[in-house]
């Protein structure tokens, strides 16, 4: 989703660095700068119907919340104000995207919770990787749901082998994701080290109620003095 097409057919190519976009109009042959940029890493930028350029990124929150950022010239200059989502920080990187039905399509972390509802209507605090649909062009984010299995939970690992547990609960806690939809509808999310596929349909219907208890956790003292750990079932973070 680095890469984008405007309204008008030009090709819009997102930076990390300064400016945050780059535009061509001759399929990629050469480049022009916006000329301005985004304050804060890794932002995802898309294009409204009005021709608005709109962008949420890492950090730089406003009222602790994640930046909700546009421009009205095409990227020159940038306006903020918060947003409902909670930030990010190192280790995560967000996506937008413009699906081909037209909705928006919003992935990023909530390290301390977001509040979904399910298919009951009942309204409880998911933690980790979420997604989030807009059917009118980013301003409000009815639809929202937990990027995982819905299961009893399940060990997965995530950013440099840490792991965080799938559940109906929890999702994956870090990654630097990216994302793109096949012609057959079908969202393909990456972070940095799991995939996940579903399509706007799942996104858009509701969780089912919670049916499994909360996962126990035990406490486990690990001395390890090498090579190998104590314990039965760690794996290695960071290659240490």
């Amino acid at each position: 989703e680095a890469v984008f097409r405007m309204n008008d057919g030009t090709l819009a190519l997102t930076s990390d660095a300064s400016p945050t976009l780059w535009y061509s109009s001759d399929e990629a042959i050469t480049w022009r700068s916006c000329g301005g940029a985004i304050g804060g890493n890794h932002p995802s930028v898309t294009q409204l119907s009005d021709g608005t350029l709109f962008a949420f990124t890492r950090e730089n929150p406003i009222d602790g919340k994640m930046p909700y950022i546009t421009s009205s010239d095409k990227g020159l200059n940038w306006t903020y104000k918060p947003s409902e989502f909670p930030v990010i920080h190192g280790g995560q990187r967000l996506v937008l995207l413009k699906l081909q039905e037209g909705p928006l399509f919003f992935a990023s972390f909530a390290d301390k919770g977001i509040l979904i509802t399910d298919a009951d209507g009942v309204q409880r605090k998911v933690r980790g990787l979420f997604a989030a649909v807009s059917t009118d062009e980013g301003k409000t984010w009815p639809y929202r749901r937990l990027v995982s299995d819905d299961g009893p939970g399940t060990p997965v690992e995530s950013l440099n082998g840490g792991l965080f547990t799938m559940s109906a609960r929890t999702g994956e806690h870090l990654g630097y994701m990216s994302t793109c939809q096949a012609t057959n509808g079908v969202i393909h999310l990456i972070t940095s080290r799991t995939d996940y596929a579903f399509n706007l349909k799942w996104l858009m219907t509701p969780a089912k109620p919670i049916k499994y208890p909360p996962l126990p956790v035990a406490a486990v003292i690990e001395t390890f003095n090498g090579p190998k750990f104590d314990n039965d079932g760690w794996v290695d973070y960071k290659s240490y």
